[in-house]
């Protein structure tokens, strides 16, 4: 992917972002937890995007790629998880 790329797609994802977290999820009884995680999830994916294609983590050695690949999914799953349980 090139940059333009995945600017596009960092915009795309905010604006989902926004438009689930201000009530638009399809269907009338959408839990404010599923919304709740899935924009978290976005949010971390965003991250990730970020990582790889602006800070250049993906031209970097395999070993730093993989601490920033494991930092991402643990950060995330342990807000998620603190996000579901509270």
């Amino acid at each position: 992917m090139n940059a333009a790329t995945v600017w596009v797609t960092l915009m795309l994802a905010t604006l989902f972002s926004w438009w689930l977290g201000t009530g638009h999820a399809p269907g009338d009884g959408t839990s404010p937890a599923l919304a709740r995680t899935v924009i978290l999830a976005v949010a971390f994916f965003k991250l990730w995007l970020i990582l790889r294609y602006f800070m250049h983590v993906r031209q970097a050695p395999r070993g730093l790629r993989r601490c920033c690949d494991g930092w991402v999914v643990i950060a995330g799953g342990s807000v998620l998880a603190a996000a579901l349980w509270s």
